[in-house]
């Protein structure tokens, strides 16, 4: 295949690298988007619950600021959580402008994907804006190596669809490649989810930070024979979380956010973890007592009453949970406007130094 040239190439198509293609295509330059596999298809976005805080009306900026340095236990890139908490209702508006299958409720924007790909309505919503902005799609190529040359950069790739060896070259280089939770054992990403991005922003002389922070969700389903299955936080809490001398989780281990799958991960994880691995027992959860109006308290938890409810048996029985890799919080160090320490002249400039709460 013939060397293809771009003003803005995008590594990458989950709802990151499509977003960034539609806001570059924005710009009047030409737009490539690079992917392991169909557009949109197979990434973190299209296997994600779909749901996102900051919508319009419901929650301040203040407030939602506030949620998001507890989470991140204070150690927030404080730069970046400005930038999302003031920017985030407006993206979420211009989905639902852009004619995304969701809806808000309770301060939150729920995508009406079904399990177990609840996000394949942002993916739609943004791959048909994508076509509708003349972006071209490379799909099937697996990126090998990146080099930095004059005027920018130089991608190689080997197709997946047997076209062998092919380079690509572009003005400025987006990588939009996700984590690496699908290295563990136990995850709810794709399997492609393998940190190469990392490795290949590495090797082209980019600074990566805090691939240590590993963000498990704690109440995965485990049960013999059955996949991984993300329970919705507030469902969970609905129903009683207990261990094999029949203590109930959030007392023993003094967990009082709610929702605890939310607010909680990192402490409820740790205390999962305990049980399930370091003292090899079991922890269930009982949402048998629901009531239908409970399961269906919220549109996340309502999508997982046929298949998690019936076919898993949740409502029905107890069933064993326990965390599973979900999000990867470190990666390429960037500043605020996503610039990395690479330059295109290949001479680099140090990294913006993070500014801790």
């Amino acid at each position: 295949m013939k060397n293809q040239s771009y003003d803005v190439l995008i590594i990458g198509s989950g709802a990151a690298g499509l977003r960034a293609a539609i806001a570059a295509r924005d710009g009047g330059v030409r737009v490539g988007v690079l992917s392991k596999g169909s557009a949109g298809k197979k990434t973190a976005t299209i296997f994600s619950g779909g749901v996102f805080a900051g919508s319009v009306g419901r929650s301040s900026p203040a407030v939602h600021r506030r949620q998001t340095l507890n989470a991140g236990r204070g150690i927030n890139q404080l730069e970046l959580v400005d930038m999302l908490v003031s920017e985030g209702p407006e993206r979420l508006q211009e989905l639902m402008e852009w004619g995304i299958e969701a809806e808000f409720h309770s301060g939150y924007l729920f995508a009406s994907g079904r399990p177990p790909v609840w996000g394949r309505a942002i993916v739609d919503c943004l791959v048909s804006r994508c076509i509708g902005n003349s972006i071209e799609f490379l799909p099937n190529w697996v990126v090998a190596r990146i080099s930095v040359c004059q005027p920018g950069f130089e991608i190689f790739a080997l197709s997946t669809a047997g076209k062998g060896w092919a380079s690509f070259r572009a003005k400025a280089l987006i990588l939009a490649t996700g984590g690496s939770a699908a290295l563990y054992a136990r995850h709810d990403n794709p399997g492609r989810m393998l940190g190469d991005g990392w490795l290949l922003a590495l090797d082209a002389g980019a600074v990566l930070q805090d691939l240590e922070f590993v963000q498990f969700y704690p109440l995965g389903l485990f049960e013999p024979g059955r996949p991984g299955f993300l329970i919705p936080p507030r469902l969970a809490d609905l129903g009683r979380l207990f261990n094999r001398a029949d203590e109930d989780i959030y007392a023993k281990y003094g967990i009082t956010e709610r929702p605890a799958g939310e607010k909680a991960r990192d402490k409820l994880s740790q205390a999962l973890f305990k049980e399930v691995y370091l003292e090899r027992g079991d922890v269930w959860l009982d949402a048998s007592q629901l009531s239908e109006d409970q399961w269906c308290e919220d549109p996340f938890s309502a999508s997982t009453r046929k298949l998690l409810g019936e076919r898993y048996e949740a409502r029905h029985r107890p069933v064993r949970v326990s965390p599973m890799a979900h999000h990867t919080m470190g990666g390429v160090v960037i500043d605020t406007t996503g610039a990395t320490s690479v330059s295109v002249s290949g001479q680099g400039r140090p990294p913006q130094p993070m500014r801790k709460n």
